[in-house]
C-alpha cells in the first residue's frame, strides 16, 4: 500500500509497527482463528492534543464486523459523537485501503 503506508518499522516480535507519517501503533491482540484485532495508538494522530491514548478492537464473524473504541481524553470528557464517528470511520477506511492492496497483491503477505 505505498499510497497510504509510507514506511514500516517492526519494533518487537510481530505484534509492533509504526504507520503512516506519524502515528505509532502498538497491536494488543492479532487473533485469526477468532478474526479479533485490536490495537492502541502510542503516538501521533489526537495523541497529546485531545486524547491521552485510544484503541481499537474489531471482531469479525462473517460478512459484518464490530468495532470498539476506547479513549481517554486530555481533560477526562466525553468526545462529541462526530469525533467518535469521525476515529472510527479512518479505522475503517485504513482497513478498506489494507483489504483492497492485499486483494490485489496476495504475494505481499504470507
Amino acid at each position: 500500500m505505498p499510497e497510504v503506508i509510507a514506511s514500516y518499522q517492526l519494533l518487537q516480535g510481530d505484534v509492533a509497527f509504526e504507520a503512516f507519517t506519524y502515528v505509532k501503533d502498538w497491536v494488543n491482540i492479532m487473533d485469526d482463528e477468532k478474526h479479533v484485532f485490536k490495537y492502541t495508538v502510542i503516538k501521533g494522530g489526537e495523541i497529546g492534543s485531545k486524547l491521552k491514548s485510544y484503541s481499537s478492537e474489531i471482531h469479525n464473524g462473517g460478512c459484518l464486523s464490530r468495532m470498539t473504541v476506547d479513549y481517554e481524553t486530555i481533560n477526562n470528557s466525553l468526545l462529541p459523537e462526530e469525533e467518535v464517528a469521525k476515529m472510527k470511520e479512518g479505522i475503517m477506511w485504513m482497513g478498506k485501503a489494507m483489504e483492497a492492496y492485499l486483494q490485489a497483491n496476495p504475494d505481499a503477505y504470507v
